[in-house]
């Protein structure tokens, strides 16, 4: 399943919005913009303005690039999808490659098994 840019986009606005915890009209005043082109944001049936993308990175202190990442709002229903995108790109490494990234992930699951334990 392709999710387009325009749905990410909107999504992940929404996401760092909550995050914040500010409603929309809330944060469509730190924006400038009317909270309902924040909803047509926010749901994918409008683009943000160049300007305003501007004001949303600022407002919350993140390049344009987390935006338009699609991992951000991935969750536990699209766990498999997740898998597939890391499998995908460890395909594209060498062996040294891949034992580094092995070695990363076993000390950062045991990090996290000893910090949560």
């Amino acid at each position: 399943m392709s999710i387009d840019v325009q749905t990410i986009l909107g999504r992940n606005i929404k996401l760092y919005r909550t995050k914040f915890g500010w409603n929309k009209n809330e944060f469509s005043e730190k924006i400038g913009i009317q909270p309902q082109a924040v909803s047509a944001i926010e749901s994918g049936k409008s683009f943000v303005k160049s300007k305003t993308l501007n004001k949303i990175c600022e407002v919350f202190n993140i390049s344009p690039r987390t935006l338009f990442s699609d991992i951000l709002f991935l969750d536990n229903e699209n766990h498999n999808e997740i898998i597939n995108k890391i499998s995908n790109m460890l395909y594209e490494n060498d062996l040294k490659n891949l034992k580094f990234i092995y070695n990363f992930i076993k000390e950062f699951n045991d990090f996290n098994i000893n910090d949560n334990g």
